[in-house]
């Protein structure tokens, strides 16, 4: 991006340090972006006009650190479909590191500073060769089409994907020959990651006759892999979360998190949890125990702030593993527990509010521990199903709130596509639909269990990937 450097400013060193410069003249560069002129400048350090080396004619000289510097050199890598790919295609990665140049003048010389990305290379993390190339690649709308910078992955999988971006620096005076600095300017851009998926076998006619071959599957089908999965999940959780009261976060937040990684996983179950949670407080409001509510509302709004602290505080893999085992715990607890021992007073709703945020935050899993309280006091069912709607709609709200306060809501460098977004919104719903043509029919303490079942599976798939990922 090019960049403009307006006029120095000159001042006396009585203004700044008078051992700041043995000539009392100090010069301060301020960078304008030419494309913003409304944001405000940056201001480089202030730097002795005696410390500036004259070249050919009175013009400065600069080095590749001050090139670096002013130029605010930051490659990054970029990629079609997010990264996702399929096996033995082309996957496409490149970079926006260009030619940056900078104008100004010092001590009344016109300079103006360029830097040049001169190789680029790739480690694609599948354990082949780097590549190094001379070109940062293009954005390439067709799929499987190779570039100089796409790359072929054998085996699918999540693999890191780096970049080091060599640059050379140069200055000149006014008009004059660019003056090459000794050396080069070597810059690491952030880390990316590749999700290969496999190639489908399909036929297809040619001429009548019946071929078999295996094609490359349609990127448009491997974005929707995801968003199926997400909507088959939301569906059956809000069925059966519209049959016994809970549901959608037990069953998304597990799901979710597998797909997409553990924080941005239960952000979205958040999401989820909220616009059915909505839906069926509409359906049910009038069985609401609201003095209950109250006592619960306070502890899970303490209990979600506690859980964002954890989601900022600890790495993916540990994240899986608090996820996975504090839903395998809680519905142990509900299970089991809840039957030998009674609850009474507020130090028990106390501590089923709080652990309910908790959880909700980091793992979108509020109902097994309300589940715990509702049995242990007696909650007689259609009201607990009930209130536990209010519920989830505060405590995914807080979860929402106190993640984006925390900056942890999702991730920089997670891609959701649109089609997961839209199960996300429409799946919950829909399985509420179903839910109410059912509910007559179905158990609720059945479906309630079916609901723990599901959950569980899904924790104990996120313990282990988040153990292994730790023992690795």
């Amino acid at each position: 991006m090019p960049h403009q450097l307006s006029n120095p400013d000159y001042g006396s060193c009585l203004n700044q340090d008078e051992s700041f410069c043995p000539d009392g003249e100090w010069v301060q560069a301020r960078t304008v972006d030419i494309t913003r002129p409304d944001a405000d400048p940056l201001y480089g350090r202030p730097t002795c006009t005696s410390d500036v080396a004259a070249g050919a004619g009175g013009a400065p000289s600069f080095t590749l650190k001050e090139i670096r510097t002013l130029l605010l050199l930051d490659p990054t890598i970029e990629s079609d479909n997010a990264g996702r790919g399929v096996r033995n295609a082309e996957t496409n990665f490149y970079t926006d590191a260009g030619v940056e140049t900078l104008s100004t003048t010092i001590n009344g010389v016109p300079v103006e500073l360029r830097a040049t990305p001169v190789s680029f290379h790739w480690n694609y993390g599948d354990g082949t060769a780097p590549r190094v190339t001379h070109v940062g690649g293009h954005a390439q709308a067709e799929f499987n089409t190779a570039t100089p910078t796409s790359h072929v992955y054998e085996e699918t999988g999540e693999y890191t994907v780096t970049l080091t971006t060599v640059y050379i620096g140069e200055y000149r005076e006014a008009d004059g020959d660019w003056v090459l600095i000794p050396g080069t300017i070597t810059l690491d851009a952030a880390p990316v990651t590749a999700d290969i998926w496999r190639t489908v076998t399909r036929n297809v006619a040619d001429g009548g006759a019946r071929l078999g071959h295996t094609a490359p599957m349609d990127m448009s089908l491997v974005m929707l892999v995801p968003a199926l999965v997400a909507l088959a999940a939301l569906m059956v959780g809000g069925a059966l979360q519209r049959v016994s009261g809970m549901g959608v976060g037990m069953i998304a937040g597990p799901t979710l998190s597998l797909l997409l990684g553990p924080v941005a996983g239960v952000s979205l179950a958040n999401v989820a949890a909220v616009v059915s949670a909505v839906l069926l407080f509409a359906l049910l409001r009038r069985h609401v125990d609201w003095g209950r509510f109250l006592r619960l509302a306070p502890l899970l709004i303490v209990g979600s702030f506690a859980g964002a602290w954890a989601v900022r505080s600890l790495d993916v893999h540990a994240l899986e593993v608090l996820l996975g085992g504090s839903v395998l715990v809680a519905i142990a607890a509900s299970l089991g527990l809840q039957r030998r021992f009674t609850a009474s007073g507020s130090a028990p709703a106390a501590l089923a509010g709080t652990a309910a945020g908790f959880m909700n935050t980091t793992a979108a899993v509020a109902g097994p521990a309300l589940a715990v309280y509702a049995v242990a006091s007696r909650w007689e069912q259609r009201s607990w199903a009930a209130t536990l709607q209010p519920i989830f709609l505060l405590a995914n709200l807080t979860s929402l709130a106190t993640k984006s306060l925390f900056g942890t809501a999702v991730p920089a460098g997670v891609d959701v596509h649109w089609t997961v977004w839209t199960a996300v919104v429409v799946g919950g719903p829909i399985g509420v639909l179903i839910g109410s043509r059912i509910a007559p029919r179905v158990n609720p303490s059945r479906a309630r269990l079916l609901a723990i079942c599901v959950a569980g599976v899904g924790a104990s798939v996120a313990l282990l990937r988040g153990i292994v990922g730790l023992l690795a």
